[in-house]
């Protein structure tokens, strides 16, 4: 009799610890990568539009995200058009890096694909809300009652304004 309440003890201990090491600690995203994504993940590779419309006019903005690089195409109030690109460098997400090559560092957090300048980051918060950060996520839209992808933008922060922008881009102009 003993030795079956031992023996039942027992199992029940590995049983609990088994289940304890399975389930283990929930981390955040970041902090579970050491480097930062060499590659963007294939769903969010495309070319991506957006409609802005000032006055009478209206313009499509573009955002192209490649394997390892970001491109932009946006027009102003003015009817102005501003262009810009940065490579993706893969680093190390444990140090904060000191310098300015136009370079954007990339990571996967709570779903969302984080693009948040080398020159603005910080291992202690940066996370998409921080200052120059964009996250991304795609999500579905219905569009005249069909569902269409839509890259949506949690949080645009503008490096010179300080604002931010809650925007759906979309695989296409129609």
């Amino acid at each position: 009799m003993k030795l079956v309440k031992i023996l039942g003890t027992l199992l029940a201990a590995v049983t609990l610890g088994g289940a304890m090491v399975v389930m283990g600690p929930t981390e955040p995203a970041q902090a579970k990568a050491a480097k930062s994504l060499a590659t963007v993940p294939q769903k969010f590779q495309c070319t991506w539009y957006y409609y802005v419309k000032y006055g009478k006019k209206g313009h499509y903005n573009r955002f192209t995200i490649s394997a390892n690089k970001t491109a932009y195409r946006n027009y102003t109030k003015k009817n102005k058009v501003t262009t810009g690109s940065s490579v993706l460098k893969s680093r190390s997400l444990k140090k904060a890096y000191k310098g300015n090559d136009g370079s954007t560092c990339m990571f996967m957090s709570k779903g969302y694909l984080v693009d948040i300048g080398w020159t603005y980051y910080s291992p202690k918060d940066s996370a998409y809300g921080t200052f120059g950060t964009e996250s991304y996520k795609i999500v579905p839209k219905y569009y005249h009652g069909q569902k269409v992808q839509s890259l949506y933008s949690k949080n645009v922060w503008l490096a010179d304004t300080g604002g931010f922008h809650l925007l759906h881009y979309y695989k296409t102009k129609a």
